[in-house]
This record gives C-alpha cells, sequence and structure tokens, in this order.
C-alpha cells in the first residue's frame, strides 16, 4: 500500500488497533512524514475544524505518536502551538493522549531545546493537564 492509501486508513479510530497499517507506515517513514507534519500543521492552525470530523477522527492523534517515534524535530513546534490552544478543546480533541504520553511527545521532539517546553509551563493561558504533561 502506498503512504497516501496508509495515512487515509488511520483516519477513523475504528476500535480496533490497526497494527499492520502502523508497521506499514514506519516501513514507509520517508513517505509517510511529510503526511503526518501536515495533519499536525492542519490541526494546530484550525483546532475547531478537527473537532467538526468527529469524536472518532484519530489521525492526528497517530500523527504526534509517529512523529515522536522518528524523532521529527520540525513537529516540535507545530505540536508546541497546538497543544497551547487555550482552554479544554486540546483535551476533547486529543483524549488520553496529553495526560498519558504528552510529556514524552514532547521530549522526543524537542532534541534539547526546552525554551518551548519552558513557555507551555509558564504560560497561565495553557491548559493546566497540558501545563503538567510539560513538566513530565
Amino acid at each position: 500500500m502506498d503512504a497516501d492509501a496508509l495515512f487515509s486508513q488511520l483516519e477513523f479510530n475504528t476500535g480496533e488497533f490497526p497494527e499492520d497499517i502502523l508497521a506499514e507506515a514506519v516501513e514507509q517513514r520517508g513517505a509517510i512524514i511529510p503526511l503526518l507534519l501536515e495533519e499536525l500543521r492542519g490541526v494546530a492552525a484550525d483546532p475547531k475544524a478537527l473537532s467538526e470530523k468527529g469524536g472518532s477522527f484519530f489521525r492526528h492523534n497517530y500523527a504526534m505518536y509517529m512523529l515522536a517515534q522518528f524523532r521529527v524535530a520540525t513537529a516540535y513546534t507545530v505540536l508546541v502551538d497546538f497543544v497551547s490552544t487555550p482552554g479544554e478543546s486540546v483535551m476533547d480533541l486529543t483524549g488520553d493522549v496529553i495526560t498519558e504520553d504528552l510529556g514524552r511527545i514532547l521530549a522526543s521532539l524537542c532534541h534539547g531545546d526546552l525554551r518551548p517546553i519552558k513557555r507551555l509551563i509558564e504560560d497561565p493561558e495553557v491548559n493546566e493537564w497540558v501545563r503538567s504533561a510539560a513538566l513530565d
């Protein structure tokens, strides 16, 4: 399956973990990274549009995890922009990702640059769960 087809298979949470699709996406890392980055950029630019896709839309979460797995440094500021969205919307859009794994995702992407993480921690407008995850 090509990268575009794999990417489209990751769009919604079907209730089953797509292990085979993710494994194939990892094998096609070079081709899937630009698609994952574009997904994350779109979410960061317009979180409200994501909420209109419905609760089972999940590809943005896979994008966060896979970009962290691949340690894609260019995803770092995009992710920070997304999770900096004030209020509860980031929690509504990501489910348990923030409380369970955001700290590790940020650590995988930061490449030693802690300034954006410190800004998250210190910004009182950022959701308290995001700030807590940034402390992790």
